[in-house]
């Protein structure tokens, strides 16, 4: 962030912790109750962050999560919804956020979708910052999941996988298996199915050719994904001025995104940090008010303790330390 603020606060992927029966009761929620059930929650959570003289570290807070994203939740995309439909469910996001705003003026409070360019008839008109994700870098994947994530893809059968079976443990655990271990919890998008089942199989002992495959990919294709990164934040510029301008724009996720946690590719490349950098100086010039450097920024993420400089660089350039 370009201040002294911490982070943000987000009711994301609450049923990853939730009590089984209270996961049921939150996704049984009908639509025009789901935005004020999770804003009174989000109230909660704010109300024990002042409780502990921490709320001024919040840089904005959101209620959900990808609300233009909602069809995995119960919502609007499987449906082929009218534009009066999707209107309504803007109005209840209103709602739910103008009681947030009425009920903590100090705080500023975010609309959040997976693209900048989304589905505008369901974004709501009173959010006071966007935060919008652009995972510019996604793509690079693509030359080892061959289409792996289509539906009409039997991945019960070996010869689906035929192109990279190379990249795979002896034995593979069937995609069935996958599938069957989630019975009872709920459900997730099809295509995070295929690629948990993807990267679960691969054999650690070619991971070294197909990290090297990935890095050819990304240097012959290396403007192309500078392009990707430069486009999206054009798009969120040019929707924040029509829809609510003046607001701050945020990339609070982006870049590649977390497909194996013992691919480290990324953190070697310098192809990948020439693109990152690119990027930075992109966001700081169409006016970001803060961004993500990389898909995982945090504590966790094992660049600081092996590449410092790289996340130092970065974020120097979007602050306008380094040209």
């Amino acid at each position: 962030m370009k201040d002294d603020k911490q982070g943000a606060v987000s009711l994301m992927h609450t049923f990853w912790f939730t009590d089984k029966n209270v996961t049921a009761e939150l996704l049984g929620l009908p639509l025009e109750k789901r935005f004020m059930v999770f804003a009174r929650g989000l109230d909660r959570i704010l109300e024990t962050l002042r409780e502990r003289d921490l709320i001024d570290v919040i840089a904005f807070a959101e209620i959900f999560n990808e609300v233009d994203g909602f069809e995995f939740r119960g919502g609007y995309e499987a449906t082929n919804p009218t534009s009066e439909y999707l209107n309504g469910i803007r109005l209840l996001h209103e709602q739910a956020l103008g009681f947030l705003r009425t009920r903590h003026p100090d705080v500023l409070f975010a609309v959040d979708t997976m693209m900048a360019d989304t589905v505008l008839d369901v974004i709501p008109r009173n959010a006071q910052v966007w935060n919008f994700h652009s995972y510019y870098l996604w793509p690079v994947y693509g030359v080892f999941e061959q289409g792996l994530m289509r539906a009409d893809v039997d991945l019960n059968d070996p010869a689906a996988y035929a192109a990279v079976r190379r990249f795979l443990r002896p034995n593979v655990v069937p995609f069935q298996t996958v599938v069957d271990s989630r019975a009872g919890r709920p459900p997730l998008k099809e295509d995070w199915y295929r690629r948990i089942w993807l990267y679960r199989n691969l054999d650690p002992n070619a991971m070294p050719e197909l990290e090297r495959l990935l890095q050819e990919h990304l240097e012959k294709n290396i403007d192309r994904f500078k392009q990707r990164a430069t486009d999206a934040v054009v798009q969120a510029v040019k929707v924040r001025n029509e829809l609510f301008p003046g607001i701050p724009l945020v990339l609070g996720e982006g870049a590649s995104y977390c497909a194996d946690h013992r691919l480290r590719w990324e953190e070697r490349s310098d192809a990948y940090w020439e693109v990152v950098e690119h990027a930075a100086r992109t966001w700081r010039e169409h006016g970001c008010w803060g961004a993500v450097a990389r898909t995982n920024s945090g504590p966790t993420d094992p660049v600081w303790q092996e590449y410092p400089e790289r996340l130092q660089r970065a974020n120097a350039m979007f602050l306008g330390e380094k040209p």
